[in-house]
């Protein structure tokens, strides 16, 4: 099943919406959960994707947290990522190979956490990103 993001987001947006816990409503197709983590990486960790360092990480200059909402509708499962202002960054400073800005934050997310695309569109390879062939 393929579910297009105009379809994904009117559901979202019905998800929450919908009546609070305890209501009387009929059983959902949709399940959703969400999670946060402190992955803040500890001083003298070599952190991938940062080839040009010559020292390991000395300090935390703030934070990192990873996020996810996780959905899944008629057995079909996404799982969702916000978009950090670096890979904001990053998806406005990569070569125009994509012209879709959806898919160059995919991209971006790929390339800052070293991350497998999943995809049909064998324009991201041109990025240099891991790529499974869908």
């Amino acid at each position: 099943m393929v579910i297009s993001r105009r379809e994904f987001l009117a559901s979202a947006a019905a998800v929450a919406a919908s009546p609070a816990r305890g209501a009387r409503a009929q059983p959902a197709s949709w399940r959703a959960g969400v999670a946060s983590a402190d992955i803040t990486p500890t001083p003298g960790l070599w952190m991938a994707g940062y080839a040009a360092r010559a020292t390991a990480a000395t300090g935390t200059a703030m934070p990192l947290r990873a996020k996810a909402l996780a959905l899944e509708h008629d057995g079909q499962r996404f799982v969702l990522l916000p978009l950090s202002a670096a890979e904001a960054w990053v998806a406005g400073h990569l070569d125009p190979h994509h012209s879709d800005p959806f898919d160059r934050a995919m991209v971006a997310q790929a390339l800052v956490h070293s991350l497998r695309v999943v995809t049909r569109d064998s324009t991201f390879a041109a990025y240099g990103v891991d790529v499974l062939v869908a």
